[in-house]
């Protein structure tokens, strides 16, 4: 097996435009509209940004509708959610609720750094996931490459970046949650979040073009 095939991932590249637009209208601009004519009615910050939360959760089930499938990805955002209001909650601060994505990339970017210290990082199992479709024969396939030394040093790297880019939005998107005015930081974190998706999904194409197509 040749070095052509270090790397196989479907979708490596940034979203279609129609997902896009349901990001930009239920993820980040409904929630907006939503805190802010919460907040202006007297509605307190915590009950306003958890009704907010609303918008992101039914763009992750249009998503799912669309995709026929379990959307994980869909299901860590809830996840990050989730924990963020229930952690605003305990403390009886609703800075944390704004910081929605925040601890779903952080579980991720920990467990990619921890999954460094096995055969299979995480990244691997993703791009599996991705490559096989849940084909019985692919997956069997997928995990021969395993013996490949390329494959196996893409598939670290992967995880090692992968991991980095998401703590890093954790911390960048607690820091807008706590730093930012209210209004300000509903709008910067979800774009944060897209942006530093975008950017990691984007790399990774290139990392796949690279491994497919290697210098002779």
């Amino acid at each position: 097996m040749t070095n052509s095939s270090a790397l196989s991932l479907s979708n490596g590249g940034l979203p279609p435009r129609s997902a896009l637009w349901r990001i930009a209208i239920l993820d980040v601009g409904a929630p907006f509209l939503a805190i802010m004519a919460l907040l202006h009615d007297g509605v307190p910050p915590l009950t306003a940004y958890a009704a907010a939360s609303i918008f992101p959760a039914a763009s992750i089930v249009f998503s799912w509708f669309g995709r026929r499938g379990i959307d994980m990805v869909g299901i860590g955002v809830l996840v990050g959610i989730a924990s963020s209001l229930l952690m605003a909650l305990l403390t009886d601060d609703p800075r944390f609720g704004l910081a929605r994505a925040a601890p779903s990339f952080a579980m991720f970017g920990i467990a990619c750094f921890i999954s460094l210290a096995t055969a299979r990082p995480l990244m691997f199992f993703v791009a599996r996931a991705l490559a096989s479709g849940g084909d019985a024969a692919r997956i069997a396939a997928f995990n021969a490459r395993l013996a490949v030394p390329a494959f196996r040093r893409v598939m670290r790297r992967l995880t090692f970046v992968w991991g980095a880019g998401t703590l890093t939005h954790a911390a960048l998107g607690l820091a807008v949650a706590f730093l930012l005015p209210a209004g300000v930081a509903v709008l910067a974190e979800p774009l944060l979040a897209v942006a530093i998706i975008a950017a990691l999904l984007a790399w990774t194409r290139t990392v796949q073009r690279r491994n497919a197509n290697p210098p002779r």
